[in-house]
């Protein structure tokens, strides 16, 4: 089956089409230069029977990319198979405030958190994995690749990791 020459896999061209792949195409919004370029579409079909394959109905990828084509910013777009690399369609940012999440409920929005301070007696490894994930999310902001309510969920779930942490170690000083 298709072995490409440089031996890393499979080509693309050699994969099956799955239905749905083609409307998917269709349905991702377009760059700014109006259309994907080859390499592009190969890896996004990569990408798509991947997904497919690993379980992902077709139809709930469809639906996704449908909500991410009404919402995106043409300079935020990603390519097709970073998209779904990343799982686009259950990403709950997309989804329009009204819109019922999985469960039945809306997603409650969030306000300013400020950068959790990282405790001098955190262990060094854990305060150093903290600081790295808070500057990531700081970095992502600033190049436009997330928003600020993510940026501030990040932060609060720092904050509660470190919370947790502490509180582990206080119960197991306390044995």
């Amino acid at each position: 089956m298709g072995v490409r020459d440089d031996g890393i896999g499979i080509a693309p061209e050699a994969l099956p089409s799955r239905p749905g792949f083609q409307s998917f195409l269709e349905a991702y919004p377009p760059p700014r230069s109006g259309s994907w370029n080859r390499p592009a579409i190969d890896a996004a079909r990569v990408a798509f029977e991947a997904a497919v394959a690993g379980g992902t109905d077709a139809a709930t990828i469809l639906a996704g990319v449908g909500r991410y084509a009404e919402t995106v910013e043409p300079r935020f777009l990603s390519t097709p198979a970073k998209w779904i690399a990343r799982k686009g369609w259950e990403d709950r940012r997309v989804a329009s405030s009204t819109e019922p999440q999985d469960d039945g409920e809306e997603e409650p929005t969030i306000g300013y958190v400020e950068r959790p301070v990282i405790p001098e007696g955190l262990d060094r490894r854990l305060a150093e994995a903290l600081r790295e994930n808070l500057d990531a999310h700081e970095r992502d902001l600033a190049k436009g690749y997330l928003d600020e309510e993510t940026l501030w969920r990040a932060r609060a779930e720092t904050a509660a990791q470190i919370q947790d942490h502490l509180s582990r170690e206080k119960r197991h000083a306390g044995r």
